[in-house]
């Protein structure tokens, strides 16, 4: 589903714009002006974020098509806590905690779906085209990432794919920075071990 769909469900094709509103204004300034009503601020938040949380959900939980649901709850739970939002709080950070609460909840959802899924193991760790490639292909790359364990994943994907420092990473996964330096540490290091093994199988 298109991120303005998300903006039409919520605030119609004609909402009612409190404030005018451009895309060089803050994520704090825009979340004050969509508590206020303006569809404009949503659709500068969701062109701004939406496809980032979209991939972030993807490489979490191994799907485009899931990574795209993940991101369609988040910023429908945006708008829905939209009066509760605090100037001072970091919205990037709040909005990969709740996509990793989210990719977990999918996850899960998806792990009952198929019955007796391996632990961490999508579908595409089964795929006999991946599993009969001699090198790390990016089948490979994407199964090994959905081995690793949840909060390990999130670090790695968000301090490799996302360019995020260590004190970003600790408000999403809400923990502290040296935690979170530590989760992706581990997480690069299972990962080395992991496509090696690849590499000599």
């Amino acid at each position: 589903m298109a991120y303005t769909s998300v903006a039409d469900q919520h605030l119609g094709t004609s909402g009612p714009a409190a404030v005018r509103v451009g895309r060089a204004l803050s994520d704090a300034a825009l979340m004050l002006a969509v508590r206020e009503g303006s569809r404009e601020a949503f659709d500068h938040l969701l062109a701004r974020h939406y496809a980032p949380v979209a991939n972030f959900g993807a490489r979490m939980t191994g799907s485009d098509e899931l990574g795209l649901e993940v991101a369609q709850q988040v910023f429908t739970a945006l708008y829905d806590q939209r009066a509760r939002y605090r100037s001072a709080g970091h919205l990037r950070g709040w909005l990969y905690a709740m996509a990793r609460r989210q990719c977990q909840k999918v996850v899960r959802r998806e792990r009952r779906r198929a019955g007796d899924a391996a632990e961490a193991a999508p579908a595409i760790a089964d795929d006999p085209a991946a599993a009969a490639e001699q090198r790390a292909t990016l089948a490979d790359l994407r199964a090994a990432v959905m081995g690793l364990p949840e909060r390990e994943r999130a670090a790695v994907i968000l301090f490799h794919y996302g360019q995020w420092s260590y004190d970003e990473i600790a408000a999403a996964l809400g923990c502290s920075p040296g935690a979170a330096r530590t989760a992706a540490c581990r997480g690069r290091a299972r990962l080395r071990a992991m496509l090696a093994r690849l590499e000599e199988g």
